[in-house]
């Protein structure tokens, strides 16, 4: 292990940021896409009986909106090595464990980077870290 310098961010961290902007950009670039498709079909456009604006949209803002905005909040507070970085990275794993087993999202992916995030964050060296930030 090496030691690092104060304002040396580790590389798993530096790979968790950019993985968190690549999944904030897919979700909110998936919630426009479905919020256009659902205007198309309350419009008449196709000819589909669906559920209203409201009650389509309810689960793809609570899979798809808010976890995009949380990602990217949290990597921007990660690459500007704020103090509070380390409890949001945390807040989203554990989110993205609880979202998978209370919603049952088909999609398990979020349960294991949700693992794989808390397990990381609380190796030693990515504890110093953080500890050093608030110093």
């Amino acid at each position: 292990m090496t030691i690092l310098s104060s304002n040396e961010i580790p590389i798993g961290l530096r790979g968790l940021s950019i993985f968190l902007i690549g999944m904030s950009a897919i979700c909110l670039t998936a919630f426009i896409g479905i919020t256009m498709f659902v205007s198309d079909i309350q419009s008449g456009k196709y000819l589909v009986d669906l559920p209203s604006l409201e009650e389509f949209l309810f689960y793809p803002i609570l899979s798809l909106l808010v976890p995009g905005i949380f990602a990217l909040t949290a990597s921007v507070a990660l690459f500007s090595q704020k103090d509070y970085a380390r409890v949001l990275i945390i807040a989203y794993g554990g989110s993205s464990l609880v979202g998978f087993l209370k919603v049952e999202h088909p999609v398990f992916l979020f349960a294991i980077v949700g693992a794989i995030v808390l397990y990381y964050m609380w190796q030693p060296h990515v504890k110093d870290y953080f500890k050093r930030l608030v110093i």
